[in-house]
């Protein structure tokens, strides 16, 4: 499993409360972990546009 750490652009999007700095999923995909986010985060809807995404991030970075 990786650990991915997604950040959006700021357009406009109603983001849910603290995820306007972005949000990380563990997952054994990138694919999964936009599935997981979408699901659970954005209640199912699509993604916000995405500006970076760092795989195997450590909570050390």
């Amino acid at each position: 499993m990786k650990a991915y750490w997604f950040e959006f652009t700021d357009e406009g999007c109603p983001y849910p409360m603290g995820i306007s700095y972005g949000c990380g999923v563990t997952a054994d995909s990138l694919i999964e972990a936009k599935a997981l986010i979408s699901s659970s985060i954005f209640d199912g809807r699509d993604l916000p546009t995405i500006e970076n995404i760092t795989e195997n991030v450590s909570r050390r970075d």
